[in-house]
């Protein structure tokens, strides 16, 4: 008894002593959060958001949020009406037009070595009949075989990778350039394997293209199979229902990729499971160089983007195109119009009596701008 007594004592001293540490309750409750602070709150999660979904690199993400910290209220109003378009527009400048360069880079790796380097070297009368010739890989393994006619006469070389690491990519399924019967310069190349050909076994390549042979290895060049289709499709493609899915769709497409640098020309579609955006190249289409985030100088493309006036489903269009900078730490300099951008709005929408044109395209230069920073 005499124990249940001194632990009542204990608790009751415990309870005092919470109670007097709590702090009072205030007499009125603190004031709304301004529309400045309301927008801070807003960039914060979308930065956030963009770092954690490894959008953009992290150097870039501190750029881009000195981009948004610096910029007015009024400009930011104007963009921030749907805070999603602003994530979707940031990623402009990444993913969805680096998938052509993701695609070519990669083609680019798989013909370094072996039977394939002879076929891009020598073209196809460099390329010898026997047996299958292996590729050193990192781990994993590939094996290169050339079938030939009666005659002697190499008629396709087929590459079967199996978990193979070139590059810090890894590599499983088949590929197979096939010689085109009225034009040796050329040859048909496909993907094949039972999940079809995969790069980290996230990316799926899906269709054919047409490469050009026997001008070398460093002057790869790859277009799409007209009237055909050719597809990226990341983490499986949307039938997979994961969130972080994505399909590209090239209707017509270009590559011109060396171990530096890479052109592409392309009409092109990427889905996600929130977002379709279109992108069409103009000009001289766009050209990557390692040590830069965004395309070079001369590149150019029209690009869908939501408009951000509380027209839910409505796209308009922005012409990007990028020229010299005139500062060093810069590699390109972009520049934003935006086309079928609407006349009418609301008053409340209305900013610079453009319905926020204008300020939506200085916001969207700004945000790209921060992507050709010099690494």
């Amino acid at each position: 008894m005499l124990r249940l007594l001194m632990l009542g004592l204990v608790v009751s001293m415990l309870a005092c002593d919470l109670t007097a540490s709590l702090p009072e309750p205030p007499e009125t409750l603190p004031p709304p959060p301004t529309p400045e602070e309301a927008f801070a709150a807003i960039e914060e999660a979308i930065v956030e958001k963009l770092e954690c979904d490894e959008t953009l690199r992290p150097s870039t993400v501190a750029r881009l949020k000195d981009t948004l910290e610096n910029a007015d209220a009024k400009t930011l109003r104007a963009l921030l009406l749907n805070p999603q378009d602003l994530a979707t527009v940031v990623s402009l400048g990444g993913p969805q037009i680096e998938g052509a360069v993701v695609v070519g880079r990669n083609l680019f790796a798989l013909v370094d070595d072996g039977t394939a380097a002879d076929l891009m070297t020598n073209g196809w009368d460099g390329v010898l009949c026997g047996e299958g010739v292996p590729v050193l890989c990192t781990a994993g393994s590939e094996v290169s075989t050339v079938a030939c006619d009666a005659g002697g006469r190499a008629e396709s070389l087929s590459l079967s990778f199996a978990g193979c690491t070139l590059g810090g990519t890894v590599y499983d399924g088949d590929v197979v350039f096939v010689r085109d019967v009225d034009d040796d310069a050329i040859a048909a190349l496909s993907f094949d394997g039972p999940a079809g050909f995969t790069m980290n076994e996230v990316r799926r390549l899906d269709g054919n293209l047409v490469v050009s042979v026997g001008a070398g290895k460093d002057a790869f060049v790859a277009s799409v199979a007209a009237p055909a289709v050719f597809k990226l499709l990341e983490h499986g493609g949307l039938a997979r229902g994961l969130t972080c899915s994505t399909e590209t769709t090239f209707e017509a497409a270009g590559l011109d990729v060396d171990s530096d640098t890479a052109a592409v020309t392309m009409v092109a579609r990427y889905e996600s499971e929130d977002t379709s955006i279109g992108i069409e190249t103009f000009g001289e289409g766009l050209s990557f160089a390692a040590g830069c985030g965004c395309p070079q100088p001369g590149s150019g493309a029209f690009i869908d983007v939501p408009r951000p006036l509380g027209r839910a489903g409505e796209t308009g269009r922005a012409r990007v195109s990028w020229s010299l900078p005139g500062d060093a730490s810069l590699c390109a300099q972009p520049a934003v119009a935006l086309v079928d951008w609407p006349s009418d709005c609301s008053a409340l929408d209305n900013v610079d009596g453009d319905c926020a044109r204008t300020a939506t395209e200085d916001t969207l230069s700004g945000l790209m701008t921060a992507l050709c920073a010099v690494d």
